[in-house]
């Protein structure tokens, strides 16, 4: 994509992307969600609220009158999605056919596989509590279809990791033995058992770790202990000692900022 010429319409009052926990502007930032996020925007993206915003709050009302129209005449959103990409002129012909493809690449996906894939994305961009609904959908569609299949193993441990990201290691032990019930695979057992360290779960390293020899479990506590370690030595001391140098009022409005920056982080992950 070349250079972008921004309009003018900037929104006072922001449309809010529920997806991604964010606020757009404008038209431009609009088509970027629509371009860069393909999997999030299939399903009843162009909704009467986002034409609403369109017209009111970016005063494109041609643009707002089109999609109404296409909506009514029920238009795939496909096609609308494309409308509005072709209609703001940001990206090339050549990039809107590609978008197209893959529109059409991701349509031809089974039920399944397509939420898999949305929920996997949505793991990537650290939405761990919106991923972990999607990866729950599919294991409620193929669980009862075929309770070995490998696509439902992987699913068990892809939502695994998002409960253990969100600190939630009851959750995350439960899926993770799901998951190895199927594949019996070591990676996904040495989880398990480094798990245990973190949920203090005793009773794991006898229950899932009798065939392990002691030399594996050995190396896999010395890892653990090195990765403890590393963790320790990356934490600036000298930073932390300058911060608690600070004023005592400067030092609460520091702490403040960065509870509510974390809080903010996990919320966005939830």
């Amino acid at each position: 994509m070349g250079l972008i010429l921004c309009s003018e319409n900037e929104a006072k009052k922001p449309y809010y992307i529920e997806e991604l926990s964010v606020n757009i502007y404008s038209i431009e930032e609009l088509c970027y969600i629509i371009y860069e996020h393909p999997l999030l925007v299939l399903d009843n993206f162009i909704s009467p609220g986002l034409i609403e915003f369109i017209k009111t709050d970016l005063d494109m009302n041609i643009l707002a009158a089109q999609l109404t129209k296409m909506s009514q005449e029920r238009h795939a959103e496909d096609s609308m999605l494309i409308y509005i990409l072709e209609f703001a002129e940001i990206y090339r012909s050549t990039e809107i056919s590609r978008y197209r493809s893959e529109l059409n690449n991701l349509r031809k996906l089974k039920k399944a596989d397509f939420l898999k894939e949305k929920a996997d994305y949505m793991f990537r961009l650290r939405r761990y509590g919106k991923a972990i609904r999607y990866y729950k959908a599919v294991i409620k569609m193929s669980a009862e279809k075929n309770p070995r299949d490998k696509l439902l193993a992987k699913t068990y441990h892809n939502v695994a990791s998002a409960f253990a990201n969100l600190f939630m290691f009851d959750k995350a032990y439960e899926y993770y033995v799901q998951a190895y019930n199927i594949l019996g695979d070591k990676h996904i057992l040495k989880r398990l058992y480094l798990l245990s360290y973190l949920d203090k779960r005793d009773g794991l390293r006898l229950k899932y770790t009798e065939s392990l020899g002691s030399d594996i479990m050995q190396y896999w506590d010395d890892e653990f202990n090195q990765t403890v370690t590393k963790v320790k030595q990356a934490i600036d001391k000298e930073e932390i000692d300058n911060i608690f140098k600070k004023d005592p009022i400067k030092l609460r409005k520091l702490l403040i900022e960065e509870i509510s920056r974390f809080k903010v982080d996990y919320r966005n992950m939830i």
